[in-house]
């Protein structure tokens, strides 16, 4: 409510470093705003998102009265989750929040794309060519925006089999006002035709039902599994439970949305892939690198890479005995870390599985313990996270 009233030139002198950053790393990412500009335009709300070039002469006078006009208590839903009181939680509601001056509502914009496909071209410091392409889907919570999500894995995972990317990524950002669907890839091995006529390929394919039911399966597993592990926690289920009062649909939300990737099955991938995907899409993101070595802000293209190559400055620090990873069990010696082979293998260590069930289907979860003498753990785990993840046989 008084968000507006902290805000002094000094402070955007302070934020705008960290804001451009943001922006330049933004431009290079298939999840940025690059492929919202592309798709969506410089008339929409989303794909006018990337103004880097406009930063800096934004004042604070200009972002306070963005605060007060956007960020007040008539546009805000408060959502408490946890074991509470009711009477009391609103009782102590209305006492602190309940004196705070609002504003009025400020309407969402009604804006459709156009029909008119767009290149976004540019040069940034990358280490190879990057390529989108993005199409305009149903705003989040909407029908078939679950579905998409579950698309968007199953071409994930086709696409990375063909090997023609250093790397692929297919998601979805799902927004309020309208999501975007994206398909990119880092660094093509051959070029960008290449792997464009691969992804209208795998797009007919599931549009056609030639996709083995088994593989869709596992995909729908997949997302309710992130779906459940994204609304387990506090934070996640407040969020969803918000946007869900915003945009109307209820306060039941959260096991719709596990059941709505639960029941997606091939027939819907199918008619969801034809609604949405088959047209040529909305927009395409093309970037070329350029010398990687003089940018102030080089973009990495996953941030992953570095859980399967030990850190130098870890050999450094390890004495010979540390190399072993050492997991000093309740009933034996310290052995060394053996990732396991399999999905239900024993651990040597000790550690112990948990299996909860969320909409029907069975997880399983495991936990490592990792002592670190130094009291730094980050370079120790990843090297160890890295050799399980290697020889992993799940997909994922």
């Amino acid at each position: 409510g008084f968000a507006g009233d902290t805000i002094t030139q000094a402070t955007i002198e302070d934020g705008l470093p960290r804001a451009k950053k943001e922006l330049d790393v933004a431009s290079t990412s298939a999840d940025g705003f690059a492929p919202l500009h592309a798709c969506l335009g410089s008339a929409h709300p989303y794909g006018a998102l990337d103004r880097p070039c406009r930063v800096s002469s934004i004042g604070a006078a200009e972002v306070a009265a963005r605060l007060r006009r956007y960020y007040n208590p008539k546009s805000a839903v408060l959502v408490l989750v946890g074991d509470l009181d009711a009477g009391a939680a609103e009782q102590a509601v209305r006492r602190l929040f309940g004196p705070l001056a609002s504003a009025p509502i400020t309407q969402l914009p009604n804006l459709a794309r156009t029909a008119v496909s767009r290149l976004v071209s540019f040069t940034a410091a990358i280490p190879g060519q990057f390529s989108a392409l993005a199409w305009e889907t149903p705003a989040y919570l909407a029908p078939d925006d679950a579905g998409l999500d579950v698309v968007a894995l199953l071409l994930t995972r086709r696409l990375e089999a063909r090997s023609l990317c250093r790397e692929i990524w297919v998601g979805q950002r799902s927004l309020r006002l309208t999501s975007v669907f994206v398909a990119s890839c880092a660094q093509p091995k051959i070029s960008s035709d290449t792997w464009r006529a691969a992804l209208q390929e795998e797009l007919r394919a599931l549009a056609e039902h030639r996709v083995p039911a088994s593989e869709i399966g596992s995909a729908v597993l997949r997302r309710v599994f992130i779906a459940g592990e994204r609304y387990d926690d506090l934070f996640g289920r407040a969020a969803l439970l918000a946007a869900s009062v915003q945009t109307g649909h209820g306060l039941q939300i959260v096991p719709k949305t596990i059941q709505s990737y639960a029941d997606t099955d091939a027939q819907d991938v199918a008619a969801i892939v034809r609604r949405h995907l088959l047209r040529p899409a909305d927009g395409q993101v093309e970037v070329r690198p350029t010398d990687i070595t003089s940018a102030s802000n080089a973009w990495r293209e996953s941030d992953t890479d570095a859980m399967f190559r030990a850190p130098v400055e870890a050999r450094s620090r390890l004495s010979p005995a540390a190399v072993d990873w050492p997991r000093p069990p309740a009933n034996g010696p310290a052995r060394r870390f053996v990732p396991p082979t399999g999905l239900t293998e024993t651990l040597p260590n000790g550690d112990q599985f948990r299996f909860v069930e969320r909409a029907g289907v069975p997880v399983a979860y495991v936990n490592w313990q990792i002592p670190w003498p130094d009291g730094e753990l980050d370079v120790a785990a990843t090297s160890v996270l890295a050799r399980l993840l290697g020889r992993s046989t799940a997909s994922g």
